[in-house]
Protein backbone atom coordinates (compact mmCIF):
# COMPACT_ATOMS: atom_id res chain seq x y z
CA UNK A 1 0.00 0.00 0.00
CA UNK A 2 1.55 3.37 -0.98
CA UNK A 3 2.07 6.16 1.49
CA UNK A 4 1.05 9.79 1.10
CA UNK A 5 4.59 10.92 0.24
CA UNK A 6 4.82 8.92 -3.02
CA UNK A 7 1.58 9.85 -4.79
CA UNK A 8 1.65 12.06 -7.87
CA UNK A 9 0.16 15.54 -8.12
CA UNK A 10 -3.59 15.89 -8.76
CA UNK A 11 -4.30 12.22 -8.01
CA UNK A 12 -7.07 11.64 -5.45
CA UNK A 13 -6.47 9.01 -2.80
CA UNK A 14 -8.33 7.68 0.20
CA UNK A 15 -6.53 7.52 3.53
CA UNK A 16 -6.40 3.91 4.75
CA UNK A 17 -4.19 4.04 7.86
CA UNK A 18 -2.64 6.77 10.00
CA UNK A 19 0.18 5.92 12.44
CA UNK A 20 -1.22 7.87 15.40
CA UNK A 21 2.00 7.48 17.39
CA UNK A 22 3.89 9.55 14.79
CA UNK A 23 1.36 11.87 13.14
CA UNK A 24 0.65 15.12 15.07
CA UNK A 25 -2.83 15.42 16.55
CA UNK A 26 -3.30 18.71 14.67
CA UNK A 27 -3.34 16.80 11.36
CA UNK A 28 -6.03 14.52 12.75
CA UNK A 29 -8.07 17.59 13.70
CA UNK A 30 -7.72 18.83 10.11
CA UNK A 31 -9.19 15.60 8.73
CA UNK A 32 -6.22 13.29 8.28
CA UNK A 33 -8.27 10.21 9.19
CA UNK A 34 -8.97 6.86 7.53
CA UNK A 35 -11.76 7.16 4.98
CA UNK A 36 -11.09 10.80 4.07
CA UNK A 37 -9.91 11.82 0.62
CA UNK A 38 -6.65 13.63 -0.13
CA UNK A 39 -4.95 15.15 -3.17
CA UNK A 40 -1.36 16.36 -3.56
CA UNK A 41 -1.34 19.89 -4.97
CA UNK A 42 2.32 20.95 -4.78
CA UNK A 43 5.77 19.72 -3.86
CA UNK A 44 8.28 22.25 -2.55
CA UNK A 45 11.43 22.71 -4.69
CA UNK A 46 13.48 20.65 -2.24
CA UNK A 47 10.61 18.13 -1.96
CA UNK A 48 9.68 19.09 1.58
CA UNK A 49 6.99 20.00 2.62
CA UNK A 50 4.16 18.58 0.53
CA UNK A 51 0.94 20.58 0.12
CA UNK A 52 -2.36 18.65 0.15
CA UNK A 53 -6.10 19.06 0.21
CA UNK A 54 -7.38 16.73 2.92
CA UNK A 55 -11.09 16.69 3.70
CA UNK A 56 -11.50 20.22 2.20
CA UNK A 57 -8.57 21.61 4.25
CA UNK A 58 -5.31 22.82 2.73
CA UNK A 59 -2.45 21.27 4.69
CA UNK A 60 1.36 21.32 4.40
CA UNK A 61 2.90 18.05 5.63
CA UNK A 62 6.55 17.15 6.02
CA UNK A 63 7.68 14.17 3.97
CA UNK A 64 8.68 12.08 7.01
CA UNK A 65 5.16 12.44 8.44
CA UNK A 66 3.51 11.72 5.07
CA UNK A 67 5.39 8.40 4.99
CA UNK A 68 3.35 7.30 8.04
CA UNK A 69 0.01 7.78 6.26
CA UNK A 70 -1.05 4.82 4.08
CA UNK A 71 -3.43 5.48 1.17
CA UNK A 72 -5.16 3.81 -1.78
CA UNK A 73 -5.69 5.45 -5.15
CA UNK A 74 -9.31 6.23 -6.04
CA UNK A 75 -10.31 5.23 -9.55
Amino acid sequence: MPSLDVIDRNIWVEIEYVDMSFVPFRLVELGCLPGNKACLLYKAPLKDPLYFIIDENHVAIRRDIAKKIQVKIID
